[in-house]
């Protein structure tokens, strides 16, 4: 239907004024309706068409002259029309002279026929649907005189295999090889530097791609649906990767984000089911809305560059671990929803809000949240049916709405799981909604044992010495003090071992 409604806009402002001279002329066994573009320079076009009818009523093989005649004067073909052949399925095989600069808009759009393609080197731009729903095209050779392929130039081409792209072309277009089933490998030029919206979108064939380190931006939905991908090669030109740019690519089963992107987009590789590990370098800053979600990630390291997780960031059921960094401020609505198997989780004291259903139907069993969260949603942890333990370290717990449609803990929790406080927080906390739901509430010294507390990374530990540190368990997790997230500690530094807590 939109593909309608545009074609009957460019119709209306793009078809030629019915006062133009028209002229016929017979080729090579065919007559064909000319007009006359410009009479001084003596150029002419194919007749235009519109939705109702082409411009041209051919069939068979399509041989198109250099020079057609009218009234014993020659005229160069520069154009072939907008829709001016179009839906004549009974077309085979093109050849055009090598006077043409432009395959206008939709002028073989619905020739299904059309087997053999010869496009001349002296074309220059191939236009908006200029060949989309052609499914019978198999070959297509894109000479290096091209340097913009229109939106949706070759869109359902579904009898194609595999393309070349010339290093001419520096524009690819909205939708210009969507639903290009068949299509295999595409070589993408290093001329490149955009890849628009769509533009392989339901390639569902493809199974070989070369991104150039020209290309900066990957648009929306450039390659979704794309479910042949196994493996995919982002360049380090790459700043940002569009939303859903590779939503549902089923086939993907590993990524290595590159440290020039910045920003991942929203939804951009939601649904790729097969996707079991992901790198995100330190570089990125903003991981939007969906960015992974419905994925089989099993763990995530989250950069300390991000400051924000986006709504249902990560909602994979596979999910056993995730590291939060100290950069973190927002934790979205349902960032860690139905994560099933994610069984701990310490959120930092960079984290000022925590979204509504953030956590919500996770497997916790032991919870940390420090004093600096000032936002909580409704239903954060709500269905964490495995929580027996809630640690919240302040003195002065903070009021929360507890909407008893979506409490922020569930029955469960505030019975059986033990809130943990400080001291100095133990009276609040049985009077402020929520934490005065749990049933068992206890004070904890959080820094008992401890031999160093640290706070913004200040230490009389020397940053200079090689040191290792270790969680409680004996997990090694990092030889430098900087972006630990808060917790209990063992450093280990030469002969010495020491155990500290970060607030």
């Amino acid at each position: 239907m939109r593909k309608i409604f545009l074609l009957f806009l460019l119709t209306a402002f793009l078809a030629f004024p019915s006062m133009a001279q028209d002229f016929e002329y017979e080729y090579e066994g065919q007559t064909i309706v000319y007009t006359i573009l410009d009479e001084n320079a003596k150029t002419c076009i194919t007749r235009a068409g519109n939705l109702s009818s082409p411009g041209n009523r051919i069939s068979g093989k399509l041989v198109l002259p250099a020079h057609p005649k009218f009234d014993d004067v020659s005229y160069t073909l520069t154009e072939i029309g907008v829709f001016s052949f179009i839906y004549l399925k009974d077309i085979t095989s093109i050849e055009m002279p090598n006077t043409v600069t432009k395959i206008g808009r939709g002028a073989f759009d619905e020739c299904s026929g059309l087997t053999e393609l010869t496009i001349p080197n002296s074309v220059t731009e191939i236009a908006l649907w200029a060949f989309s729903g052609c499914s019978g095209l198999t070959e297509l050779t894109i000479p290096n005189s091209v340097t913009e392929i229109g939106d949706a130039a070759f869109y359902e081409c579904s009898g194609l295999t595999e393309v070349t792209i010339p290093n001419s072309v520096t524009k690819i277009g909205y939708s210009a090889f969507f639903k290009c089933s068949g299509l295999t490998k595409v070589s993408i030029p290093n001329s490149v530097t955009e890849i628009g919206n769509a533009t392989f979108s339901e390639c569902s064939g493809l199974t070989e791609l070369t991104i150039p380190n020209s290309v900066t931006e990957i648009g929306n939905e450039a390659f979704s649906k794309c479910s042949g991908l196994t493996e995919i090669t982002i360049p380090d030109s790459v700043i940002e990767i569009g939303e859903m740019a590779f939503s549902k690519c089923s086939g993907l089963t590993e990524v290595t984000i590159p440290d020039s992107v910045t920003k991942i987009g929203k939804l951009a590789f939601s649904e790729c089911s097969g996707l079991t590990k992901v790198t995100i370098p330190n570089s990125v800053t903003e991981i939007s809305a969906g960015a992974f979600v419905f994925t089989s990630l099993t763990e995530v390291t989250i950069p300390n560059s991000v400051t924000e997780l986006g709504a249902g960031a990560f909602m994979c059921t596979f999910l056993t671990e995730v590291i939060i960094p100290n950069s973190v401020r927002i934790i979205g609505e349902s960032a860690f929803q139905d994560c099933g198997r994610l069984t701990e989780v310490t959120i930092p004291n960079s984290v000022t809000k925590i979204g509504e259903m953030a956590f919500c139907g996770c497997r916790l069993t032991e919870l940390t949240i420090s004093d600096s969260v000032t936002e909580l949603g409704e239903g954060a942890f709500l269905a964490c049916y495995a929580l027996t333990e809630v640690n919240y370290i302040t003195d002065h717990p903070k009021k929360f709405d507890n909407d008893w449609y979506y409490p922020m803990f569930s029955v469960e929790t505030y019975d059986n799981a033990t809130l943990y406080v400080m001291p100095e927080g133990l009276e609040l906390a049985a009077e402020t909604v929520p934490w005065k739901y749990f049933k068992n509430i206890q004070a904890k010294d959080f820094d008992a044992g401890v031999e160093e507390i640290i706070s913004n990374t200040n230490s009389d530990i020397d940053p200079n010495t090689p040191m290792e540190i270790y969680t409680l368990d004996g997990k090694s997790i990092s030889s430098s003090l900087d972006n630990l997230s808060p917790g209990v500690y063992i450093v280990h530094q030469g002969s010495l071992t020491k155990k500290i807590i970060v607030k």
